[in-house]
């Protein structure tokens, strides 16, 4: 079975290193760096083709031969070797380039998931809702999406999606494994800014004032109580802006018969003790 040399095109046996016309390089380490660097290719035909040229204005005198096919050699030598030397520069640049304390940072974090048991345990429910959704949205950084997916989801867990809104009794009763699971997603795509975990050490840090954790979050400016369409959908908010589940059309209204105070106050309270620690970690 034969094959072609790529630059004078001469066909030789298979098992053959060195082209017995233009003297190129056959070996498969040879071949296959031509074919992924199409443009060495085509300066060794040029190459060949400037060799053959003079080889045909020369008197054909085997002395001569030998000595053109040795010069045309080291010339080919010569323009490899500078063409490895702008290889070799360009690899040192982009080398040098990498942030490496990044690529150690992805590592570390990639080495933490999959030290994990079960991807399925960081997305636990007790009632068999899939959280898969919102660990999406919320690692694409679609944070009003992911804050309507959660107020959806929390209405589907208490069974009060065709009522709109909770009582207390509804959120004194939710699961506490939905409650982490929402919480924990909140807490690590938002680089530790949202989440109920950290609004309920600025609930605790506001003396339990609603007033002065709505101004804390970002709930109220100036005296004037934010409307949900006004929340500010992006990291740079206020620490604890989101999620809202103590009130939706504004921060002034609760949902359903209790204020939005009294909501908030039962949210906070199952992340009292020692729950956030574990939230945390």
């Amino acid at each position: 079975m034969s094959s072609v040399c790529p630059v004078c095109q001469t066909p030789y046996e298979n098992g053959v290193l060195c082209c017995s016309v233009c003297g190129w390089d056959l070996t498969p380490e040879s071949i296959e760096a031509l074919r992924r660097q199409p443009t060495h290719l085509e300066w060794a035909k040029s190459m060949w083709e400037r060799q053959r040229s003079h080889l045909e204005t020369t008197p054909e005198t085997p002395q001569t031969n030998r000595l053109d096919s040795l010069e045309t050699q080291l010339e080919l030598a010569r323009e490899e070797r500078s063409h490895l030397a702008q290889q070799l520069d360009w690899l040192i640049q982009t080398v040098a380039s990498v942030d490496f304390s990044r690529i150690d940072r992805t590592l570390s974090r990639l080495e933490q998931w999959l030290d994990t048991d079960d991807e399925a345990g960081s997305l636990a429910s007790d009632v068999g809702l899939d959280y898969r959704p919102l660990q999406a949205l919320l690692e694409r950084h679609r944070w009003r999406e992911a804050d309507l997916w959660t107020w959806d989801a929390v209405l589907a867990i208490a069974q009060r999606d065709v009522e709109g809104w909770l009582r207390l009794e509804d959120i004194a009763s939710f699961p506490h494994t939905d409650l982490d699971t929402i919480n924990n997603l909140w807490y690590e795509y938002s680089e530790g800014r949202f989440g109920a975990i950290v609004q309920a050490q600025i609930w605790v840090e506001s003396g339990e004032n609603y007033s002065d954790f709505c101004d804390r979050v970002g709930w109220r400016e100036a005296g004037n109580w934010k409307r949900y369409e006004d929340l500010d959908n992006s990291l740079d908010s206020f620490a604890g802006h989101l999620p809202v589940l103590a009130w939706r059309k504004r921060a002034c209204y609760g949902t359903g018969r209790a204020t939005a105070s009294e909501s908030l106050a039962a949210w906070m309270s199952r992340f009292s003790g020692n729950r956030d620690d574990g939230m945390m970690g």
